[in-house]
């Protein structure tokens, strides 16, 4: 794919499944993030992964 395509067939999604993520797919996730194009290299990177779907609601729910 060139970049091109990426820009152009790039979409939003908002329907979201209740399967959970392994572990290892977590982590692949954030490294890809982590490596990401920001300015200047200089985002002080922090992630928090929020695996409880009741805590995850109330979040939701107060953002």
């Amino acid at each position: 794919m060139d970049v091109n395509e990426a820009i152009a067939g790039r979409t939003s999604v908002r329907d979201y499944t209740a399967q959970a993520l392994d572990g290892e797919t977590i982590r692949h996730l954030i490294d890809a993030a982590v490596h990401a194009p920001n300015a200047s290299n200089g985002q002080p990177w922090t992630f928090t992964v929020v695996r409880d779907q009741g805590l995850l609601d109330r979040m939701s729910t107060a953002m």
